[in-house]
């Protein structure tokens, strides 16, 4: 029952759901837990609590994988309930392994009941940071979707950082609980907790205040076309549907252009003109057809296509960006794959794999992070979930950029959960490097987010829209405390693990 009700709380606390219950979620899981090593030491029960923890509260949180496997494999629906229990299985191991390297801890080094607490913490979050997920998240994105103004310390110890702080105010919460028959003692852990979350929105108004003024401007139209996935996927393959994605396309930009003549640049979203787009391709007819329209908008274009290598047969997941004159100005190709969405796992190693599941892309992997340069700016590009791993953003900010643009297609996720969680997290970027960004997708959300954290306006779901942003960047960004530091902060949470094992063991 304390597994149930642990991933019960932390599965309805996360987006799009208001963080109720996001301080003390773990404390049903983490009282179980101590009781299980006082008794018995019983560690394959921690394991397989934790492990009903994390299973449950991916069920509720990524639901949505079986709408994908549907969308995006042509599978029945029953094999997407399948995909979803098997992803729910293994996504979020960190929770049970977390539980395991804690209990082992206690079996072999007995600590002191607080220190045990605080350990546990860190040690989750230790391994939260290590364990390799398809999409990464964690409890620190509660911040910034509540808008708490302790979301702005993300520029000192990143959302990780402030995952592991909500996970001690977590410990806190459990040091009140067992302390429940002695109300007066639980006053203290309880006013440490308050105290904890009020220092943390203290440091984010006082680094919300340090930043700069920017000093330039872009005002990007970006356009919102809603393709249905139908037309996508057949337009991938060659089928007849390339003339009526680009004629959608070029008819809301005269549209957007005509309401706002003032544009500096366009944007689509990611593969939204479905053709490649190389330089030696320029001559074919639906190329030539995107050229005329770019010389005949006379404005610099930044979109999403495909991109081939004819001479080693590659197919790339592909940014482009071409000037007022159609003028080829450079490309991206994107470089961390959506795993059974872009490229089918184990495919290299067995192509008969390939064939057994041909509707999965069968994408290459670009060469790593690229600025694209417009004039004097320059673009961190970023391809769907490319933003939700800070070390590839941090360094598209070490090599210059001074806006991000991250491009997507959302449609094939369903619209209740994913294009929440997947805007939130991926905005949660521009206040680590403290840059603006621009985000702009097939069937929304399209929207933009300044450095100080301030959203623009958003667009609705699975409908055509556009909409010209204006974008205030710093021509020299600041470079955060967590750009430069960022990359230890598992070294100082393993150090401060070791620290507290080694002073707060128990007297023999």
């Amino acid at each position: 029952m304390a597994s149930i009700a642990s991933g019960i709380l932390i599965g309805t606390s996360y987006i799009p759901f208001p963080p109720w219950a996001v301080f003390f979620c773990f404390v049903p899981l983490w009282s179980y837990w101590h009781r299980l090593i006082d008794r018995d030491k019983n560690i394959k029960k921690i394991f397989w609590s934790g492990w009903l923890t994390q299973f449950i509260f991916t069920i509720i949180g990524f639901h949505w994988i079986a709408h994908t496997t549907v969308e995006f494999g042509h599978l029945p629906y029953f094999v997407g309930v399948l995909a979803v229990i098997g992803y729910s299985s293994f996504a979020s191991l960190h929770v049970p392994i977390s539980g395991v390297i804690w209990g082992l801890i206690q079996k072999r080094w007995p600590l002191r009941p607080l220190v045990s607490i605080f350990t546990l913490a860190l040690v989750y979050g230790f391994c939260e940071i290590l364990w390799p997920t398809i999409f990464p998240w964690n409890l620190g994105y509660m911040w910034l979707w509540n808008h708490w103004i302790g979301f702005q310390s993300a520029d000192i110890w990143g959302f990780q950082g402030l995952s592991i702080l909500t996970l001690i105010m977590n410990g806190l919460f459990l040091v009140a609980v067992n302390l429940r028959r002695k109300p007066l003692m639980m006053a203290l852990p309880l006013s440490m907790a308050v105290f904890l979350f009020l220092g943390i929105q203290w440091v984010g108004s006082f680094e919300l205040a340090q930043l700069p003024t920017p000093d330039r401007k872009i005002k990007p139209l970006v356009v919102q076309a809603n393709i249905g996935n139908l037309e996508k996927y057949l337009a991938e393959r060659g089928n007849q549907f390339r003339d009526g994605i680009m004629d959608k396309y070029f008819d809301l930009t005269r549209r957007g252009l005509q309401q706002y003549p003032d544009s500096d640049l366009v944007l689509y979203p990611e593969t939204a003109m479905p053709i490649s787009l190389d330089p030696y391709f320029l001559g074919l007819f639906h190329n030539r057809k995107f050229q005329d329209f770019v010389l005949e908008t006379k404005k610099p274009f930044l979109t999403g296509a495909y991109s081939e290598d004819p001479m080693r047969l590659k197919v790339y997941n592909g940014m482009f960006l071409f000037d007022e004159t159609a003028k080829f100005l450079g490309l991206y190709r994107k470089t961390i794959l959506l795993a059974f969405g872009e490229y089918l796992p184990g495919g290299e190693l067995l192509p008969f794999l390939k064939k057994v599941v041909p509707e999965i892309s069968d994408f290459k992997r670009g060469t790593g992070p690229t600025i694209l340069q417009l004039k004097d700016l320059k673009i961190g590009p970023l391809i769907c979930y490319e933003g939700l791993y800070p070390w590839f953003t941090g360094e598209l900010a070490r090599r210059g950029a001074q806006i991000f643009v991250n491009v997507t297609n959302d449609s094939w996720f369903g619209t209740d959960f994913e294009p929440y969680q997947h805007m939130t997290m991926t905005f949660a970027r521009t206040i680590e490097y403290r840059r603006p960004m621009v985000r702009v997708t097939n069937t929304g959300i399209t929207t933009a987010v300044l450095a100080d954290g301030t959203v623009l306006e958003k667009s609705p779901l699975v409908t055509e829209w556009f909409h010209q942003f204006d974008v205030d960047y710093s021509s020299t960004p600041p470079t955060t405390f967590y750009e430069q530091w960022g990359e230890y902060l598992l070294w100082l949470v393993g150090l401060i693990i070791v620290t507290l094992v080694f002073l707060g063991r128990r007297k023999t």
